[in-house]
């Protein structure tokens, strides 16, 4: 078996940038990547009804610019943009980056003379494997507000973070919110906690069996 490679089922984990893309970015796992979105930002389901699943690059203007790459980038029907990132290893410059995407992604197709109107509503959702240091929270949620009347400026700019450090694989599941299950569902490398995870939930079940067949097939192993 090649160096690296997980050697039984139960040692797999979503955490694993390519199986992450593998089962929540792709076409037919549109509904897995929906329950999973609507739930980390608290948006209906009903506005999914239109999901695309978009080429993950970032447009650049010019040729020697940087280019941007994103893990699972979506559009909404109503224009709304969200990228999400599975990130193992956090490192300084991660908020910055962050910062780079959320421009990147708000800008993307705007041209010198549009209406500001068409700039739409743009989410970064993180998934964090390590510390968080800017906040101590399973969930964080960013946006830009009065320092001290905390209005809202404008409701274009989002960005979460979710800490997979705080989660615990020893509590009682059924204690859990939904939204910490399938935190705790991407984060496990233990198969029978997804198999308990999964067991009341049509999505996660379908997310398991995608990721035994993922694990199976010889091409995505490699």
């Amino acid at each position: 078996m090649q160096e690296g490679l997980p050697a039984r089922l139960d040692e797999i984990t979503l955490r694993n940038d390519y199986a992450f893309k593998k089962i929540f970015g792709t076409e037919k796992n549109k509904d897995i990547l929906t329950e999973f979105v609507s739930l980390a930002i608290g948006m209906n389901k009903q506005d999914f009804e239109d999901v695309k699943i978009e080429n993950p690059d970032l447009s650049v203007k010019f040729f020697e610019e940087k280019k941007g790459r994103l893990d699972i980038k979506i559009k909404l029907k109503n224009g709304t943009k969200i990228d999400v990132e599975m990130q193992n290893i956090y490192l300084a410059h991660y908020p910055k980056r962050t910062l780079y995407y959320w421009s990147e992604l708000f800008l993307e197709n705007f041209k010198h003379g549009d209406e500001y109107i068409k700039l739409n509503k743009t989410i970064i959702i993180n998934i964090l494997n390590e510390p968080f240091p800017l906040s101590n929270k399973l969930h964080s949620t960013f946006k830009i507000l009065e320092t001290e009347e905390h209005t809202l400026y404008d409701d274009v700019f989002e960005i979460h973070f979710f800490n997979l450090s705080k989660l615990k694989e020893d509590v009682m599941l059924h204690t859990m919110e939904e939204i910490e299950r399938w935190l705790l569902f991407i984060k496990t490398s233990k198969d029978k906690v997804r198999e308990n995870l999964a067991e009341d939930n049509p999505m996660m079940q379908k997310a398991n069996e995608e990721l035994k067949h993922f694990y199976l097939t010889d091409e995505d192993r490699q």
